[in-house]
């Protein structure tokens, strides 16, 4: 047995962060919805099918683009990550999350 140290979210860990105005980014999004395809769950896992993040990203991505929207996600300290939706008025909402190491036993 190792322990090995991982993160483990915390109920406090994640944060709103948004424009004062979301209005416009609000009616993308909703045009958004109405323009992206079905995204095909072609993989199988241990849990059942899943579609995999490049296939996700090669189908919404053209129609994010022709809303005005872009996905942003950057690190944040050691165990965070912070989450943008923008859109091309400046807009955005997003969310700060952080988590925090917790020692686990892991059998090898």
């Amino acid at each position: 047995m190792n322990a090995i140290t991982q993160p483990h979210p915390t109920a406090e860990s994640s944060k709103l962060i948004q424009s004062a105005e979301i209005g416009a980014l609000t009616e993308a999004l909703v045009l958004f919805h109405g323009k992206c395809p079905t995204i095909p769950k072609d993989r199988k896992g241990t849990y059942g099918k899943y579609a995999d993040l490049s296939t996700i990203l090669e189908k919404v991505q053209p129609v994010l683009n022709e809303c005005g929207l872009a996905v942003i996600q950057l690190p944040s300290g050691e165990f965070g990550l912070i989450t943008i939706l923008a859109h091309t008025s400046g807009e955005y909402i997003g969310s700060k999350y952080e988590m925090q190491p917790e020692e686990r036993i892991i059998d090898k």
